[in-house]
């Protein structure tokens, strides 16, 4: 008797929160020293393999670059079978076939291989006109990256900071802020005994670090969180990149802080209200950025997208919001 579809339908892997439990089983083990680095990597790599590419984020160059890998790895076919045998005279006997069978398996074998060869290939000219494409078409990140951070959200005085503090004193290990101007909330941090650092593309030109003792970087978000290791940060703090980010843009960055933090890190990002990005004080930034904030209704579905789960609070007044990314289970 056939599978009932229902059955069928509820039984369906989502690849995205399969990856997240593998992560949270090795995270685990590799804490407790039960799994070594190299083979956490082998691992991942054989679970990569053998997935949909529909499940390998929204990184679509990547999982291209990632196909061609295995097409060029498995284009040729030998038709040298292995005559190793474990039973007596296996060996021989399997000599003997494979002298018998070899112009035929060798003939056919060579067919196959020009053919892949040939795929391969085209592929990889696709790869390169998308890649020129893509370049044309996309402006380096750190000359588009905007920043928008309203006095009046961003000081210790703002709502958003309690609960923005306890959760990084909370969470026992290293935290980045995104977006950290001159050091205010990471000093704050470090004040309060966390293991912080801060990050802002505008401290190379317009903002001086408030002290010369706080750890703070001017990378792009994006290019620095693709540097770090997987599961290196325990919280990353948000605040004034997300807005003016396009949909695209928005959720390679989320894919990236969903990487770095791992299944037990927490994602804090503080928003601006749709009605507030028209507050003359955001300046013309807010006129010519690619994205506009989100309705803090809409994180429950782009959490869900990102195998996590969004708790948002309102701010007081109704100009901003702050949503708490953790990840399901």
């Amino acid at each position: 008797m056939s599978p009932d579809p229902q059955q069928r339908e509820n039984a369906d892997l989502d690849l995205v929160v399969v990856a997240r439990e593998i992560d949270a089983a090795v995270g685990e083990l590799t804490s407790t020293g039960g799994i070594d680095p190299a083979t956490e990597r082998e691992l991942e790599a054989l679970f990569w393999q053998y997935a949909p590419l529909s499940g390998r984020g929204s990184d679509h160059s990547r999982a291209l670059y990632e196909a061609l890998r295995v097409v060029d790895a498995t284009a040729y076919v030998d038709p040298l079978v292995p005559v190793a045998s474990g039973v007596p005279g296996g060996s021989l006997i399997k000599k003997s076939l494979r002298k018998l069978y070899l112009w035929w398996a060798g003939w056919m074998s060579n067919q196959i291989s020009h053919h892949h060869v040939a795929v391969g290939r085209s592929l990889h000219l696709i790869e390169e006109e998308l890649e020129g494409l893509r370049n044309s078409i996309v402006l380096d990140e750190g000359d588009r990256q905007v920043v928008i951070a309203p006095s009046w959200a961003n000081e210790l005085a703002a709502w958003w900071i309690a609960p923005a503090l306890a959760i990084a004193r909370g969470v026992g290990g290293r935290v980045l802020h995104l977006a950290s101007g001159d050091g205010w909330l990471v000093e704050a941090m470090v004040n309060d005994g966390v293991d912080a650092y801060g990050l802002d593309p505008r401290l190379a030109s317009s903002i001086q670090a408030r002290h010369a003792n706080l750890d703070l970087r001017t990378d792009s978000p994006r290019q620095h969180l693709k540097a770090c290791a997987k599961r290196s940060l325990s919280a990353i703090v948000v605040s004034g990149v997300i807005e003016a980010l396009d949909a695209q843009q928005r959720d390679q960055l989320i894919e990236e802080m969903d990487r770095v933090t791992g299944s037990r890190g927490v994602i804090v990002i503080h928003s601006l209200s749709q009605s507030t990005w028209a507050d003359p004080e955001l300046g013309p930034e807010a006129d010519l950025a690619p994205g506009r904030p989100l309705r803090s209704s809409s994180w429950t579905t782009l959490a869900e997208r990102h195998a996590r789960r969004a708790e948002v609070l309102e701010g007081p007044d109704g100009r901003d919001y702050l949503v708490i990314l953790r990840a399901i289970g």
